[in-house]
């Protein structure tokens, strides 16, 4: 225990005691003061009451004293043990006084001293007060607002929170995906302090309240969450739900933290757990192998890849640098076409090394492959593809040829090779169900090669969405820092489709504006809002995304009271009128105040959800179920 929540749990109990017998025969004190005897009999009778009085006063002061501190409520406690003395004192006394009353035969209610009765209720009344404080803490506190107004003189607007049991319908804890808890943190005692991870005095009734859970029952089954640098993404969001989730997994994670985290707890659910790691090359796969396969055509597939491996986004480039790069894309697709269907590339070597080892020849051997291919290959997609490079002039061709090394650079080194022309694994095993994959791509690599990664997912995804819904059951990614990716047109693809081919989405952005630079402006976001089931917004420190949640958030009616004050040479007169005005519920400086551990959810029809994050070290159902985070604060290490 601190030495400020020691004082406050200590001091205001013992001075109102202290108050209450040092006021103890105060009326003798009070009448000697008396000059005639109607107010000798006057300050007689406020003496009883005083003490009582006296020592209520000094709760109170203690309590408001103390409003805004971290151990407020141990405040509350002391002041209501302070007041549960002085209304036992004040029965005590005046039952014993009665008592002897009684035993001459008089009536006892009768001849109750009004005085001390009062004296008592006003000690009760501070103990009810303290009890408030003791159990609501801060919140206990009444804060000025205007006046809202609902019902039809609402002529602006009546918007409202969504209620905590409307937001337990609506998000069962039987759900396998962790939105948040359910509990209003800007109601909880700790409100007016900032959320510390190292204070447990700052947490309230974090980790404590049920859990908020998003099973797929409504929309596409899609959940997007948008929270700024530092803002807990992954501690209350993919954490939480990778304990949870019963199903297939698959999570982009960048901090390198969460797969260390649980993956004991998902084996011990019976999962097969892979972590792609480039320092353990040997738990690689090979991302060409579901081409083709379950009904789809090699030739779109193969397309596919090839727009994978390339830097794909949504910026106009100039006429020049699109024509080379359309260019590499046709030579890197009629190389991967040439190893998947030529004819000449055992099944074994059909994997992007390949691709890249034949590539990375000098450019004069490279065009006498391409006119070998032309000639050679026994595929006509091949022969198309090959065709525009065998008479290009050298000039043209460098460009092209440098655009395609440079875009399949990644390639060329063995880790990061292997994790895609591997065998520890197929896409079979994500498909049938049994198999969790973590990409442990830190932000340095997605930084320098998104390539990898985006191969990696859209081979994953669209091994599950060739299968047309013939799945095991549904397969969740998770995807941290998503738009380290880029545009990738597979991820709109199971947007719009993934429900009923088994594919559900978690994007998590830092800001709005970050999933418009990865996709392309305003209208290519709002498809992403019209299609996520859930949109979630925390730690948020940018002014167009706060905007943005004030403004869907929706208006409300105030009344506000106005005086008017006239002067004139006959005298002044004052008037006051009241006027209804909009606000919005939520002011877009009120969202970047907001707590690191409070958010804002937006879901299609419903009125928006204000609550906590399931933050998993405050939890003591999920820290029983993870191992140790590097990165965590612990107490044994303080």
């Amino acid at each position: 225990m601190t030495a400020n929540r020691l004082l406050l749990a200590t001091v205001p109990a013992t001075l109102m005691v202290v108050t209450l017998f040092g006021a103890n025969g105060a009326e003798q004190r009070l009448t000697a003061l008396a000059t005639n005897g109607d107010v000798r009999l006057m300050l007689g009778r406020i003496g009883p009451a005083l003490p009582y009085v006296l020592s209520g006063t000094v709760g109170v002061f203690f309590l408001f004293a103390a409003a805004g501190a971290v151990h407020v409520k141990a405040a509350g406690w002391s002041v209501a043990t302070g007041s549960a003395v002085a209304v036992f004192m004040a029965a005590a006394r005046e039952a014993i006084r009665l008592s002897a009353l009684s035993a001459a035969g008089h009536s006892v209610l009768s001849l109750a001293d009004p005085a001390a009765m009062f004296g008592a209720l006003m000690a009760l009344l501070t103990g009810f007060f303290a009890l408030r404080v003791a159990v609501k803490g801060n919140s206990a506190f009444l804060r000025g607002s205007p006046l809202r107004i609902r019902g039809k003189r609402a002529v602006h607007g009546e918007a409202e929170w969504m209620s905590m049991r409307d937001a337990q319908r609506l998000f069962p804890d039987t759900g396998g995906i962790v939105v948040g808890e359910r509990y209003r943190v800007d109601r909880d005692s700790v409100s007016a302090m900032a959320f510390r991870a190292q204070s447990k005095e700052s947490w309230g009734a974090g980790g404590r309240s049920p859990l908020l859970c998003f099973d797929g029952s409504f929309g596409s089954g899609h959940g997007i969450a948008f929270a700024g640098s530092g803002g807990f993404k992954t501690t209350s969001v993919t954490i939480p739900t990778a304990l949870k989730w019963d199903g297939g997994l698959v999570v982009l994670d960048p901090s390198l933290e969460v797969a260390p985290m649980v993956i004991e707890h998902r084996r011990k659910a019976g999962r097969n757990v892979v972590v792609l790691d480039p320092a353990n090359s040997a738990t690689g796969f090979n991302a060409l192998d579901w081409i083709g396969r379950f009904g789809a055509t090699k030739e779109e597939d193969i397309v596919a890849v090839a727009t994978w491996v390339m830097t794909d986004n949504r910026r106009q480039p100039s006429a020049r640098d699109d024509f080379f790069r359309a260019s590499a894309l046709q030579l890197l697709t009629a190389l991967i076409a040439d190893v998947c269907l030529s004819g000449h590339t055992g099944p074994r070597d059909q994997t992007l090394r390949q691709v890249r080892i034949n590539l990375s020849e000098p450019e004069p051997k490279l065009r006498e492959r391409l006119t070998q291919i032309h000639q050679q290959s026994a595929s006509g997609f091949v022969k198309e593809n090959v065709a525009v490079f065998v008479n290009m002039t050298p000039e043209t061709f460098s460009g092209v040829y440098a655009n395609a090394v440079k875009e399949t650079h990644w390639l060329s080194y063995p880790n990061y090779a292997a994790l895609v022309s591997g065998d520890a694994f197929t896409t079979d095993d994500l498909a049938n169900g049994g198999t969790d994959l973590f990409i442990a791509l830190d932000l340095k690599v997605l930084g320098a090669h998104p390539g990898l990664a985006r191969v990696i997912i859209g081979a994953l995804m669209n091994a599950i969405y060739n299968r047309k819904g013939n799945v095991a059951s549904k397969t969740l990614f998770m995807l941290d820092e998503v738009a380290r990716l880029g545009y990738l047109s597979i991820l709109e693809t199971a947007r719009d489709a993934g429900r009923k081919y088994g594919l559900t989405l978690m994007m998590i952005f830092q800001s709005i504006g970050q999933m418009r630079e990865a996709y392309g402006g305003r209208d290519a976001t709002s498809k992403w809002f019209e299609s996520a089931s859930w949109i979630s917004f925390a730690a948020i420190n940018d002014p167009d995304t706060a905007d943005y949640i004030s403004r869907r958030c929706g208006d409300t009616t105030v009344e506000v009271d106005q005086v008017s004050r006239t002067s004139q040479t006959s005298g002044s007169s004052r008037s006051r009128s009241k006027h209804l005005y909009r606000r919005p519920l939520i002011l877009p400086d009120e969202v970047m105040r907001m707590r690191s551990d409070e958010q804002i959810i937006f879901t299609a029809g419903n009125l928006p959800l204000r609550c906590g994050r399931a933050v998993w070290f405050r939890r003591d159902d999920m820290t029983a179920c993870v191992d140790r985070n590097r990165y965590h604060w612990r107490e044994d290490e303080a």
